[in-house]
């Protein structure tokens, strides 16, 4: 089976490159300040470690868009806040920013122009 073009021409992550530098760095005594965004350096509340622990046993996909309550609650954190309107439906949800990005760069066809 061959790998398709697309995924042969994919650069690899720069951040996870960078994160994988200050790991070396660090491991050879090095002191790195890591100004970057990715993996928090905070710790998960025990608020939500306890909504994990309490949602483990359910082993079901949940919906691609992200879970329909929380979309509304960032639709009308929107509102509030800055007088947006965005419905649910216009909102998707996911486990972070890079995979987010990708599935939409992926689905975008032409030039994109990011800032």
């Amino acid at each position: 089976m061959d790998i398709s073009l697309s995924a042969k021409q994919t650069a690899p992550s720069a951040t996870l490159a960078i994160n994988e530098l200050i790991t070396a760095s660090r491991e050879h005594g090095e002191q790195v300040y890591h100004m970057g965004f990715g993996e928090s350096p905070f710790p998960v509340h025990s608020l939500i470690q306890k909504a994990l622990c309490d949602n483990s046993r359910h082993q079901s996909y949940l919906p691609t868009q992200g879970l329909f309550q929380l979309r509304l609650q960032i639709s009308k954190f929107y509102k509030t806040m800055f007088d947006l309107r965005y419905s649910p439906e216009q909102i998707v949800v996911g486990p972070g920013s890079k995979s987010l990005m990708f599935a939409a760069l992926a689905a975008l066809d032409g030039p994109i122009f990011l800032p």
